[in-house]
């Protein structure tokens, strides 16, 4: 996990110069859209002058869908390039928690033991199970704090000599023991589980008493906003779209949306998704069919995060067109998963 987070910092320049090259690109054009405008406006200024009152309607009639287009086109560019400034501080501010994550775990990890605060800062609760008779052994249960545990998440579980499995699973966890001995009675044997906080839920009731718990999902709720967002991804990067969270499509724009909408996500983007790593065809050998069954391949994908936890994703696909993705689509994409953790943390 320590090396991931090293890995992440050093790669934090570059991805620094990439969003301001973004944002420098978003200034020049809006820079050209404004002088659209006044061309635009001055064209009309000239072609009304003379004019009746009958002929000027007309000529104001026929500019007025030109200048709504090139309006509404900076507005946009300008909360684009907000979001830029935005995800850019919000860049450098991860950069500086990760620095300090760093220091923190370095020194825990040296330590010959661990005293009360050290404990105190990875681990939220303690369950102490004593043995109902001097036959069985009891148990304790550590649990990891949240932000420790989403921490932990980044990790390569295969990888790691405590959790060879995903720890989601108690029973897949390699376990230990710890022995409590008094000179007056038996000794007292603990078998320990180091447990990982679970996905959220939410919790229902229907009038016949049942309850019914259904994974909770955060970008659900931005489900109308996300299709808002959609639509206007496909129009600025000409490119169809979908957004899903963790489990589902939950947003489609530019494509049959019956075809997509509500199915699961393949095995694959789930991979992606997890590795928090971004997709773009041509650049991985691999192509990501991102919903299951539809075989309709990813150009370009971005995990969303939001206060350091995976909750989605974004993803420009393959139209029948075949063409590729160049780096305004990928700087778009990037952009728009950004856009949406932020609102999700709002």
């Amino acid at each position: 996990m320590l090396k991931q987070l090293e890995e992440a910092i050093k790669y934090q320049p570059e991805r620094e110069q990439e969003i301001g090259l973004t944002i420098e690109m978003l200034e020049r054009q809006l820079s050209d859209s404004k002088e659209q405008l006044k061309t635009l406006l001055k064209r009309k200024l000239i072609d009304t002058i003379g004019k009746n009152d009958v002929e000027a309607v007309l000529i104001d009639e026929a500019y007025s869908d030109l200048e709504k287009e090139l309006t509404t086109r900076i507005k946009g560019l300008e909360q684009e390039i907000n979001d830029g400034i935005q995800n850019r501080n919000y860049l450098l501010k991860t950069t500086r928690a990760a620095k300090t994550v760093i220091a923190v775990f370095n020194d825990i990890l040296n330590k010959p033991e661990l005293d009360k605060q050290d404990i105190g800062l990875i681990v939220e609760r303690i369950s102490i199970y004593d043995a109902k008779s001097d036959n069985r052994a009891g148990y304790i249960d550590i649990q990891l704090k949240a932000d420790i545990d989403g921490l932990l998440r980044t990790g390569k579980w295969e990888n790691s000599e405590n959790f060879l499995n995903d720890s989601k699973d108690i029973s897949l966890i390699p376990q230990t023991t710890i022995v409590q001995s008094s000179p007056k009675r038996p000794d007292k044997v603990f078998t320990v589980n180091v447990i990982k906080s679970g996905d959220p839920l939410e919790i229902y009731t229907d009038n016949d008493g049942e309850v019914i718990f259904k994974k909770y999902s955060p970008i659900g709720e931005l489900s109308a906003f996300a299709s808002q967002y959609a639509e206007v991804l496909v129009k600025t990067g000409g490119f169809p779209v979908v957004i899903c969270d963790r489990d589902h499509v939950i947003a489609v724009a530019g494509m049959p949306r019956k075809e997509l909408l509500e199915r699961r996500v393949s095995h694959s983007l789930e991979e992606y998704m997890e590795g928090r790593r971004n997709y773009v065809q041509g650049q991985d050998d691999s192509k990501l069919l991102p919903v299951e069954g539809v075989n309709h391949s990813a150009l370009v994908q971005c995990p969303i995060l939001a206060a350091g936890d995976v909750c989605g994703s974004v993803m420009f696909m393959q139209d029948d067109t075949h063409r590729t993705a160049g780096d305004a689509e990928v700087k778009l994409v990037q952009t728009a998963a950004a856009f949406l953790g932020r609102q999700m943390e709002e």
